[in-house]
């Protein structure tokens, strides 16, 4: 007669055995997924805005651009912007950005701007009709190739 012991004992055993055979195969699960997920590269992005100040306007939370309790915040009466570029490419980079007036090269700044830098200048801004603002923004070297822009809507 077999002991009972042995029995309990052996499907203790094949338990342990299957339970550490599904948690090997877990962790090795666990170690490509994490070293998959840090190999996966996305590709970097910069971010160029043109923002128009509004001395006394009030937050626009609950409000519309054009409220009458908030006239001060509507973009026609803003006479200086922001200008600026964020680097989130990854890796520090060169940018130059041309500011244009009219159709023609006011300013040009080169600057680097490490990853998660910001670099802003404040610039003389109108939407009045037919006066365009136009910023070209070129990742250094290459200035053949625009890499983004923004303009006042003109």
């Amino acid at each position: 007669m077999k002991s009972p012991f042995r029995i309990c004992g052996a499907a203790w055993l094949a338990a342990l055995i299957v339970t550490c055979g599904a948690a090997a195969l877990a962790d090795a699960a666990r170690a490509r997924v994490l070293k998959n997920a840090e190999a996966q590269k996305f590709p970097g992005a910069t971010q160029l805005y043109m923002t128009g100040i509004h001395p006394g306007a009030q937050s626009f939370v609950g409000n519309s651009v054009t409220a009458a309790g908030n006239p001060q915040a509507n973009e026609t009466t803003a006479t200086q912007a922001h200008l600026g570029v964020t680097n989130n490419q990854g890796v520090p980079e060169q940018y130059r950005v041309q500011l244009l007036r009219k159709n023609k090269v006011t300013n040009t700044w080169n600057f680097t701007l490490a990853n998660n830098q910001t670099w802003q200048v404040t610039i003389a801004y109108t939407v009045a009709n037919n006066y365009k603002i136009l910023a070209n923004l070129y990742m250094l070297p290459n200035v053949k190739t625009r890499y983004r822009w923004v303009d006042n809507g003109q």
